[in-house]
């Protein structure tokens, strides 16, 4: 198996998994430690909301964006078994629309964080859609509310992401339950054994980042061009 390489923007990358153990070999740790300071820093992302989607990300692709699900060379339009890069985005089609219209490629954590930016800010009917279902009597949060205090629901992607918080109810678990439930929504999203297994990676992290100060990542990246023919993503990111 090849080794995983460091690609232009110094993200540990491969076609294939990560050698095992699974979110703690080095270019995993070296990865999640990057995209640690961007989601803080730059998207400002709590710190629990950052080790909630952790606890997905480490299953998904522990923290190799190039991997496409079953290894796969590249991702296939359509396909229900080409899962593709952080959150395994299935179909890949959403994720590939938008790194061509900004010019970007697929492969690459910047563009990777760019699109989860964006599907927090948007509608049901935007490119690309939101993807966050918390929608309160759907199926998805009827799960949710059998275990955990309707009360402690984030009802946008844009509320979790900014505003996740274990002071006001809310656990590890409960937050890993709401990435699985109402945004990854993976094929074993009402099993509660997989939102306590991600809860388990994410208290790692947890441990790992609080107390201290996040890597002061460049400045903020200016808001991507609206048609081809700009900058790329990754032009537009500068990284250390």
């Amino acid at each position: 198996m090849a080794t995983p390489y460091l690609d232009k923007e110094e993200f540990y990358a491969s076609q294939y998994y990560f050698p095992e153990p699974r979110g703690t070999n080095e270019y995993s740790l070296h990865n999640a430690d990057k995209l640690w300071g961007y989601l803080i820093n730059t998207y400002h992302w709590t710190l629990p909301a950052v080790c909630a989607f952790y606890g997905a990300i480490q299953y998904e692709c522990d923290f190799n964006q190039r991997l496409v699900e079953g290894q796969k060379p590249a991702p296939i339009r359509g396909s229900s078994t080409s899962g593709t890069g952080l959150v395994q985005w299935t179909p890949p089609d959403n994720l590939l629309g938008f790194a061509n219209t900004y010019g970007s490629s697929w492969e690459y954590a910047g563009t990777q964080m760019a699109m989860l930016e964006a599907e927090r800010k948007a509608k049901y009917n935007s490119k690309p859609p939101r993807q966050w279902y918390a929608t309160k009597g759907g199926q998805y949060r009827n799960k949710y509310d059998e275990y955990f205090d309707d009360n402690t629901v984030y009802e946008t992607q844009d509320e979790f992401c900014s505003n996740a918080s274990l002071d006001n109810g809310n656990t590890l678990v409960s937050l890993c339950a709401q990435v699985v439930l109402f945004y990854t929504r993976s094929g074993t999203w009402y099993d509660p054994k997989r939102w306590e297994r991600n809860a388990n990676a994410a208290e790692f992290y947890y441990k790992r980042y609080s107390g201290q100060e996040p890597p002061t990542p460049p400045p903020i990246p200016p808001t991507p061009p609206s048609k081809k023919g700009g900058l790329k993503v990754w032009q537009m990111i500068r990284y250390h």
